[in-house]
């Protein structure tokens, strides 16, 4: 080698391929009677949680069967691990299925249907034995598994049913409503071991339901869907706070939405609503659109020089613990709630008058993709 050229670069081993995801979706469509599911595009992360949240009737349900290989999906495409499995049987897709009721095996016990799904996987006897108590301990229903289904409550069953999901340790694990029909207890429990599962077991999930509470207390990425489609997609904390449309303000509990008039003043965008103007953090696109003033952003004004305040006459007190549902009713007769916090002082009564500010700016919506 001439000693012009230098040493020999050093060798790089080839960084290793990035797993292709458990889950994507390519414009998948699905028609079922008069109901459209799609066009969807979707896409999970390995060791993703996604909650899917929508209004009965959206598609949620139809989504998570046409997955999982119940109802057949054309056109688009339907990949589970990088592969197409449009076509694949259930079976063969590697993808757990918790249904709305459990619908556990009769005829075998809480034990034989957990390791129902083992058996199709020709394991040895000492494999399956140890997978299901394995998972019957994390479950905490190791009691159970020589009970009828029969003789076992919502709770128990629920769990029972998650345990033969995650017994064939599938790549994907569909949740379609887990908390539906349970007391206050059994939910909460059963909400704790999900987060619980998942940390141990980082299998990726998908996880319906209409209850805005799940989606708060599971965290992470959460999905609406309206209509058969996604209507919007990320962080949970940011669509509750700074929801794309009105729809999606409104179906996440979103309380004070104002149609609202985009305009820029001395170089600054604003909003001019029913409660006056007030600044905006940025300039919407369009002229026209509404805003979202979270309840927890109002705080009480120093007086009527206070800038961007505005009068409003008390309806009602709700205690809630660490903060007072107060509802309210401003100039023109524009109903809105505050939450003001406990720890500031005793609540204004029903009938006072009170002066209120906006502890940070607006949120500043478009009307909905769909012109509603």
């Amino acid at each position: 080698m001439s000693p012009a050229a230098g040493p020999a670069p050093p060798v790089r081993a080839a960084a290793p391929a990035a797993a292709p995801p458990p889950l994507e979706l390519r414009g998948l469509e699905l028609a079922l009677g008069g109901f459209r599911l799609g066009p969807l595009s979707l896409s999970l992360a390995a060791g993703e949680y996604l909650v899917l949240l929508g209004p009965s009737g959206c598609g949620k349900t139809t989504l998570l069967r046409a997955v999982a290989g119940i109802h057949p999906s054309a056109p688009g495409q339907l990949r589970l691990g990088g592969s197409d499995a449009g076509r694949l049987p259930p079976q063969l897709r590697r993808v757990g299925y918790v249904s709305q009721g459990a619908d556990l095996f009769p005829h075998l016990s809480a034990g034989g249907n957990i390791a129902y799904g083992l058996g199709w996987q020709g394991l040895p006897r000492e494999e399956v034995r140890r997978r299901v108590r394995r998972l019957a301990t994390m479950l905490e229903i190791e009691e159970l598994l020589s009970r009828a289904p029969a003789t076992l409550s919502g709770g128990e069953a629920k769990r029972v049913a998650l345990a033969r999901s995650l017994a064939t340790e599938p790549r994907l694990l569909l949740l379609d409503e887990p908390l539906s029909m349970l007391d206050h207890n059994a939910r909460r429990r059963l909400l704790e071991l999900l987060r619980r599962l998942h940390a141990e077991l980082g299998t990726a999930t998908v996880h319906v339901t209409h209850d805005r509470e799940e989606a708060w207390a599971l965290g992470g990425r959460c999905a609406v869907m309206r209509a058969g489609r996604i209507e919007a997609d990320g962080a949970v904390g940011e669509l509750f706070r700074r929801p794309a449309s009105r729809f999606t303000a409104e179906f996440l509990g979103g309380e004070n939405l104002f149609p609202a008039r985009f305009e820029e003043r001395a170089g600054r965008p604003v909003a001019v609503f029913a409660l006056g103007e007030f600044e905006l953090a940025a300039a919407p696109p369009l002229p026209d659109g509404w805003v979202l003033v979270r309840p927890e952003t109002i705080l009480t004004a120093a007086g009527p020089e206070c800038p961007a305040s505005f009068a409003a006459r008390v309806l009602s007190v709700s205690d809630r613990g660490i903060y007072r549902e107060v509802r309210l009713e401003a100039a023109g007769g524009v109903r809105l709630v505050w939450h003001a916090v406990a720890a500031g002082g005793p609540p204004p009564s029903p009938g006072a008058e009170v002066r209120l500010r906006l502890g940070e700016p607006p949120h500043a919506m478009m009307e909905d993709r769909s012109g509603g």
